[in-house]
């Protein structure tokens, strides 16, 4: 079965995006979508992996707060293999990787990395972006499949790719300082270790509609997304955006990020509003694993 994978993020299906008492969410279903997937069997005394294959992305869901056990969502060919969660679209020579995702009005959405193989990337990275889709799922519909549609989300000269965070900033996903507008972060950079952060919003009606979202500039939302600028020196492919309700920072927003996207350091930084100004980053926790 599921034995790891990395680019994880995760919803509640309900579209709050706030945490709740235990009793209060015994019943509330959270999905977790996830990019390269081990799928294999596991040596039940090791814990090492005996076989696998890599899916680029696959699902899960879970009732209640964590710890809970995890329900592997698995697609089947009629062959009887396991299939990612979004399929490859069989042309243009792609594969996808899931960003960050949000559910409004019980429709999740997920933006998308579109990848190829670069033979000219370094080692462990011979690849390199194409583009960003959006994933659509009905999850009022149990029978319903994953959908997806290309985005003009993404820009080759300089590289800029939209979706790494989302936060519906709502009433209705009960955030506490709510302004009615989704905001998707994004990324750009000219090098694998350096990616300012940019920042797009639309209205939640209006998410689908892609000549709707507006980027900010420095000072105010615009159309065009050559005219995003940069809100922070650094972000990261993996990233979330939180409003902070209590303590000396009440009021503000704090961003979690892996550092320089591949770094071996989980920092963090607060911003005055969702565009910032941020403060200088934190250093959360170092993972030394790579370096033993």
């Amino acid at each position: 079965g599921w034995s790891g994978a990395d680019g994880i993020f995760m919803v509640p299906a309900d579209g709050v995006e706030r945490q709740m008492p235990d009793e209060e969410a015994k019943d509330r279903r959270t999905m977790l979508v996830f990019s390269d997937t081990f799928w294999g069997e596991v040596d039940p005394v090791t814990r090492r992996r005996k076989t696998y294959q890599v899916l680029n992305n696959t699902s899960a869901e879970f009732f209640g707060n964590l710890p809970q056990p995890l329900k592997f969502n698995v697609r089947t060919s009629a062959d009887g293999k396991p299939v990612p969660f979004l399929s490859n679209p069989g042309h243009g020579g792609y594969f996808r990787w899931l960003q960050d995702c949000c559910v409004i009005g019980g429709i999740f959405y997920a933006f998308t990395d579109n990848i190829v193989f670069n033979a000219e990337g370094i080692e462990g990275f011979q690849f390199r972006l194409t583009g960003v889709d959006m994933v659509r799922l009905d999850l009022n519909d149990e029978g319903a499949e994953p959908s997806a549609v290309t985005t003009p989300l993404f820009t080759e000269e300089p590289e800029s790719y939209f979706g790494c965070a989302v936060l519906p900033n709502t009433r209705e996903a009960q955030m506490p300082f709510a302004d009615g507008y989704v905001y998707i972060y994004g990324l750009r950079g000219t090098g694998l270790m350096t990616k300012n952060l940019l920042v797009a919003r639309c209205r939640p009606s209006e998410i689908e509609d892609f000549s709707k979202y507006t980027f900010f500039d420095g000072k105010n939302f615009v159309s065009g997304i050559e005219n995003a600028a940069p809100v922070c020196s650094e972000g990261g492919s993996e990233m979330s955006i939180t409003p902070i309700t209590s303590g000396e920072n009440k009021g503000k927003y704090l961003m979690i990020y892996t550092e320089s996207g591949v770094g071996s350091g989980i920092c963090s930084r607060t911003g005055d509003t969702l565009t910032g100004p941020f403060s200088e980053k934190t250093l959360l926790y170092e993972i030394r694993e790579p370096a033993q």
